[in-house]
């Protein structure tokens, strides 16, 4: 009897509110509040450094990622046992409805003729005198309320798997730039080491990027070349609302975007290679020609070099840089494209100003586990709401018969033929059946 009443409290519909209503504020909180997940590395560093106690306490209580954290996990556990307890007692129920071994919800005695109709409703022309005889109809519309609980729990599940194993990172791409997978050029979100294996590549042709009075972003469009692994080169728009799909992996365009400085990097070997330095340019400044500034420290042979640099874009561009280190000048001087900085460790050759933009790639494997969730829901919640089931059971004798019927509360048209039925016994007048 203690288990009994153990799966009854698992499957309790308060306890279900409980839980959903937990999972709501949690959405709503993974919704409102900063997120490190989808921050990119500036954002990142600005929240901490302009809130640290707020931020602290948002990492110290899984906050600033809701959807990874082990409380939010803990709820959709919870949620899961308690859809799936659910689904047994009503499973179990649902056999018991259909054998007819639960109280009938309708019952008539009577002696001499059933009511008009029973035979069609029990599927025969005409009734023997005596016997038992029995027919269910619209029998599907008992599993929409377990296919609405389990398509609620497989989008838990498909949540739940979501938080544990989604991927997702924050890159910038220039113009010209190809982006084949490289882990180096991510700022992870939450993956493996091995995620971008089935990725093939994605090169940035052209950004174009239009700004209204200098402050508002009218519109943001990135072409590409994309290729995935195996497959041939093909041209592809990204907007806003109309992300990329390349081998499994989804880009959208996180609206960020800006200038990079181009150089050919010159090491003391001799050996050379392209370096940009990318500038977030803030809305009011792009294709303003005004300077974009920023500040970085590299650390060279455990020597920390200090770079305060400001890029100006447009049809002349330059790049101004002051290199210090232990607070000694090494560099400062104002490049034009071609000339070179000498800062000893290596050389510097200005090449020119490029376009970027900001990108986020995510595989989300889960998601397709969600719809199918939603699909599996919306099936049982239209049998339930569509689909009536209902029961009927006659026993006839020698000296009278019996009806037994079995039908949802909700069941309206059911409840008036029946209450036909039983005016017809009672000799009641058409005229007379109450409504």
């Amino acid at each position: 009897m203690k288990y009994r009443n153990l799966w009854k409290l698992l499957a309790s519909p308060n306890l279900a509110l409980a839980l959903l209503g937990g999972l709501a504020l949690a959405v709503m909180a993974g919704g409102t509040l900063p997120q490190t997940p989808r921050m990119t590395g500036a954002e990142f560093d600005g929240w901490h450094n302009g809130w640290p106690r707020l931020a602290a306490f948002f990492d110290w209580s899984g906050l600033s990622a809701v959807f990874s954290s082990w409380w939010f996990s803990a709820l959709c556990v919870a949620l899961l046992v308690n859809l799936a307890a659910g689904i047994v007692l009503h499973v179990f129920w649902l056999i018991v409805w259909l054998r007819g071994e639960t109280a009938p919800g309708y019952r008539m005695r009577g002696t001499g003729a059933t009511p008009e109709g029973i035979d069609r409703n029990l599927s025969l022309a005409a009734l023997p005198e005596t016997g038992t005889w029995a027919r269910t109809q619209g029998w599907a519309g008992l599993w929409g309320t377990p296919l609405f609980h389990a398509g609620l729990a497989v989008i838990v599940a498909g949540a739940l798997l979501s938080a544990s194993e989604r991927f997702g990172a924050h890159f910038e791409l220039s113009e010209g730039e190809t982006f084949s997978g490289e882990l180096k050029k991510l700022s992870k979100d939450k993956f493996s080491v091995a995620a971008m294996n089935e990725f093939g590549a994605l090169r940035l042709d052209r950004l174009d990027a239009q700004v209204a009075e200098g402050k508002y972003l009218r519109e943001l469009q990135a072409f590409f070349t994309t290729r995935e692994k195996g497959g041939q080169p093909q041209e592809m728009t990204l907007t806003v609302n109309s992300p990329l799909k390349i081998g499994g992996y989804t880009f959208y365009l996180d609206q960020k975007f800006g200038y990079a400085a181009a150089f050919e990097r010159t090491l003391p070997d001799g050996s050379q290679r392209e370096l940009r330095i990318n500038f977030n340019a803030p809305r009011a400044k792009w294709a303003a020609g005004s300077p974009i500034e920023r500040d970085e420290v590299v650390t060279l042979e455990n020597n920390p070099i200090l770079y305060h640099m400001a890029l100006t874009p447009g049809d002349s561009p330059s790049f101004a840089l002051e290199a210090a280190q232990r607070g000694q000048p090494v560099f400062k001087g104002a490049l034009s494209p071609g000339q070179t900085a000498d800062l000893g460790a290596y050389r510097l050759v200005f090449l020119g100003v490029i376009p970027w933009v900001g990108l986020y790639v995510t595989t989300d494997r889960a998601l397709q586990i969600v719809l199918a969730g939603f699909v599996i829901a919306l099936t049982g919640f239209l049998l339930h709401l569509l689909v009536q089931p209902r029961k009927l059971r006659l026993v006839r004798g020698q000296t009278g018969w019996e009806l037994e019927a079995w039908a949802m509360r909700d069941d309206w048209l059911f409840e008036r033929q029946w209450r036909s039925w039983e005016a017809q016994v009672k000799g009641w007048k058409a005229g007379d059946i109450p409504h």
